[in-house]
């Protein structure tokens, strides 16, 4: 988890500061504030897998629904949110294996 959760977070890094400046006429950047604690907040990404798992968990009896979990959770874990958008969104196959690849030939 820590590898993947590394591969990530340096995806993340690199593609989050896509269109970060916004120029003002007079050519003064208006949200360097935000742009340095969008940075900070960046550099204590390494603290966010531990975060998660180190967070209560949920009783067996409550219902839970993960896709309405990760969607409130995402801004508090964004790298994380990350792997679980690619990985829940992987469909499962309700054909048996050995008929997918009988079939293929």
């Amino acid at each position: 988890m820590k590898i993947l959760f590394a591969e990530y977070a340096s995806e993340y890094e690199n593609t989050s500061d896509e269109g970060d400046e916004v120029v003002e006429e007079d050519g003064e950047r208006t949200l360097d504030d935000w742009n340095k604690h969008l940075r900070l907040k960046r550099s204590h990404n390494s603290n966010e897998l531990q975060r998660y798992l180190e967070e209560d968990l949920f009783p067996r009896q409550q219902k839970l629904d993960i896709l309405k979990w990760w969607e409130i959770h995402s801004p508090k874990y964004p790298v994380l949110a990350a792997i679980a958008r690619d990985i829940l969104a992987m469909s499962a196959s309700t054909v048996p294996a050995e008929a997918a690849f009988s079939n293929a030939g």
